[in-house]
């Protein structure tokens, strides 16, 4: 479904392109830039998707967002980034085309919240488990973070002629390596942190690699030739590779960014 998906967007891009490329031959600006550099920042979020490990002893279940019930154990991502991107326009400035590098870091967390009722603020795991007797551990919470040195491709087209005020459209894809890589454990009682590592030998570690693919809206402000400032929201944000995470499976979600784009031959 998702490659069907993205074949069909892909398709869509290239006959506008290609329409776009009959008007710049009738219609040439050889007054507008071509090179842009600019940095972006932002971020994303994903819905989650336990891995089925049967050593949680408080299940939890599918959901979308941040929240859950009190009952459950919650799962959480957040992925901020940073990149540097250099950027082609094509003569109408109507699509732009960039690729570059970026740094991101992605967070993940298990855990559980208590409410008024006395409900508890942890979780079990069984460490191991025979026919006399088994051990469990009070978990308040399991974080992951992993850091990825990657490479975003974007395809941006606005309908409109330059302006100050431009809407655009954009779809995107990004390539991540992983760089570096943290598991940690909080213990419900702090004496218990000698046991982390026997705990994390439990689950799954992260892949080296993982992308994803992003559809987005965006408003430009700036003037032709000069500085322009970016506001975009992603979704839906696609991940490719969705068991390429240790603590959790991750499939769609989105984001928000915002960018300063500069003409490399301000005119």
């Amino acid at each position: 479904m998702k490659r069907t998906t993205l074949l069909l967007l892909l398709s869509m891009f290239m006959i506008v392109l290609y329409s776009q490329n009959e008007n710049e031959n009738s219609n040439p600006n050889k007054n507008a830039n071509k090179l842009y550099f600019g940095i972006e920042t932002g971020f994303r979020t994903f819905n989650s998707l336990s891995h089925e490990y049967a050593f949680i002893r408080e299940e939890a279940s599918y959901y979308y967002g941040y929240g859950n019930y009190y009952s459950k154990i919650t799962w959480m991502s957040y992925a901020p980034f940073v990149s540097l991107k250099a950027e082609y326009r094509s003569l109408s400035d109507k699509f732009w085309v960039s690729a570059g590098v970026n740094y991101s870091s992605f967070h993940s967390l298990m855990g559980r919240s208590g409410n008024s009722q006395n409900q508890t603020d942890y979780f079990y795991i069984m460490l191991s488990q025979s026919q006399n007797e088994s051990y469990y551990y009070r978990i308040k919470e399991i974080k992951e973070t992993n850091h990825y040195i990657g490479v975003p491709i974007d395809i941006r087209y606005s309908p409109f002629l330059p302006r100050f005020f431009r809407l655009y459209f954009k779809l995107g894809f990004d390539f991540n390596l992983k760089v570096a890589a943290k598991q940690s454990v909080g213990f419900y009682q702090s004496e218990m942190n000698k046991h982390e590592d026997a705990i994390l030998d439990l689950f799954d570690q992260p892949n080296s690699f993982y992308a994803t693919s992003t559809l987005g809206v965006g408003i430009q402000l700036g003037k032709q030739n000069k500085p322009n400032f970016r506001i975009e929201a992603d979704f839906p944000s696609l991940v490719l590779t969705p068991k390429a995470f240790g603590l959790m499976e991750y499939s769609f979600g989105g984001g928000a960014r915002i960018s300063f784009v500069l003409p490399l031959n301000i005119k």
